[in-house]
């Protein structure tokens, strides 16, 4: 809601080369980001579910390590912003040197929250994900105010700064505090970075491609043309990151699940089961999302966009069958990622996005906008079949089982919405005394599944 309510204000402030030379510096951050993690994100989420990297161990090493990695990933988006700015609709020497000291903090930002995912704390984790944009928002816009665009990216880069350091502080005293738990794996932080690195080319190839489209438009278009195509991925994107939620949370638990039905605590059924469940979740979640999209931009973009963004509205049509898609497939390899084969992730992304480029280059000089959609919504498609192929024969789980929704699967949602009504403590007024707490049904039921989805195997060598 913030990220849309700052894309509004500052398309309505600055106009579409405005809010294109933004979201172009939004997507350098967030690649950026990216490029210089290495996948310690993706290793701390897997190695911490795994109680395998934890105390102050684990905290120190994901600071050290943003601090090293944001010196070095600053000191080169400066080197290429005097080789390649040119290139960079609107950008100027202030912009790239706020996003470049901003890069150590986003670091953080994106490493760091891991953690805590891991130990199942979603709130904390989505407070942090969420921090940026709810800082951003009133940044860049009363900025934007005072200095036009330039001083909107400037206020989005403070808002990484300042998200970074309350992150960093969190994390060092949870460090502090759980001290006499530390450990770490064999080879300390290097082999959480050797697990990572795979998983983090096949991430940092699908952020390009989710971002290339949007930075090679404006290279050959001009910023008033990415305005336009930014509002369309704007507001598209919303679906696949609301589906995207089940992609970031599978990963640590079936990580935690995995590792115990290796140690037999569990049995590789019930592991099954979890992570099939999830999938068909992210399928089920499809036509409500299908339906918010079409009223955001049918609805919501002449309304609160005004008439110089009507193109977005056939822009996002187009893109939005792919970005239903892509949350599933993010999902399955999240899945493929828990069961420890991080080389698959990799030839997902190298069978996909290469050829995503390619396109890009070839379509954009003609086709423009149009062209970018197109082929960004063939590549999610892509990329979702690939993954869900690669899950099926990752874990031997059916495909049926994986796509197909089961009615019992709605109970969980009943289940939910019961605990969130206990946990918001939900009151009502009654004759005698004024108020009394609601008697909350006692939780229903799952029934379970009849029989197994997948039967017991071991696990099969990294690959």
């Amino acid at each position: 809601m913030a990220i849309a309510l700052t894309s509004v204000l500052i398309a309505r402030l600055l106009g579409s080369s405005g809010i294109g030379v933004y979201a172009i510096a939004s997507a350098l951050l967030w690649l950026s980001a990216i490029l210089f993690d290495l996948g310690i994100g993706q290793g701390t989420a897997y190695y911490v579910a795994r109680r395998e990297w934890r105390g102050s161990d684990m905290s120190l090493g994901v600071v050290r390590a943003c601090a090293v990695l944001g010196g070095i990933g600053a000191g080169a988006t400066l080197l290429a912003f005097e080789l390649l700015g040119h290139l960079v609709p609107g950008m100027d020497w202030l912009m790239a040197g706020a996003l470049a000291a901003a890069i150590p903090f986003a670091l953080v930002w994106r490493i760091a929250p891991q953690a805590a995912l891991a130990d199942e704390r979603f709130e904390l984790f989505a407070l942090f994900n969420s921090l940026p944009a709810l800082l951003a928002c009133p940044l860049s816009v009363g900025l934007a105010l005072i200095g036009g665009v330039t001083w909107a990216v400037v206020g989005l880069a403070v808002a990484f700064v300042l998200t970074g350091s309350v992150i960093a502080v969190w994390l060092l005293r949870e460090g502090h505090r759980q001290r006499a738990e530390s450990r770490s794996p064999a080879g300390g932080t290097l082999a959480v970075v050797s697990f990572g690195a795979r998983a983090w080319l096949s991430e940092l190839l699908q952020q390009l491609n989710l971002r290339a489209d949007l930075i090679m438009l404006g290279a050959f278009a001009g910023a008033a043309a990415s305005g336009v195509y930014s509002v369309a991925l704007a507001t598209t994107g919303i679906a696949w990151q609301l589906t995207e939620a089940l992609a970031v949370s599978v990963l640590p638990r079936s990580a935690r699940m995995h590792a115990e039905s290796e140690r037999k605590e569990i049995r590789s059924a019930d592991r099954d089961q979890s992570d099939s469940r999830v999938m068909r979740h992210a399928v089920l979640a499809i036509p409500a999302i299908a339906i918010l999209e079409l009223l955001l931009l049918l609805i919501g973009i002449p309304i609160f966009y005004g008439p110089g963004f009507h193109g977005s509205i056939g822009l996002g049509l187009i893109l939005l069958v792919g970005s239903l898609a892509f949350g599933v497939g993010r999902t399955a390899l999240a899945v493929v990622l828990a069961r420890g084969f991080p080389n698959r992730l990799v030839v997902v992304g190298l069978a996909v996005v290469p050829a995503s480029l390619v396109a890009y280059v070839l379509v954009l000089p003609t086709a423009g906008a149009t062209g970018a959609a197109v082929v960004s919504t063939c590549s999610y498609l892509a990329y979702s079949l690939i993954g869900v192929t690669f899950m099926r024969a990752t874990t031997g789980i059916r495909i049926s089982a994986i796509l197909l929704p089961r009615s019992f699967d709605l109970d969980d949602y009943r289940v939910s919405l019961q605990k969130l009504r206990r946990a918001l403590h939900v009151r009502r007024p009654t004759a005698r005394s004024g108020w009394a707490t609601d008697r909350l049904a006692e939780p229903v039921s799952v029934q379970p599944e009849q029989r197994s989805l997948a039967p017991e195997r071991s696990r099969a060598p990294s690959g």
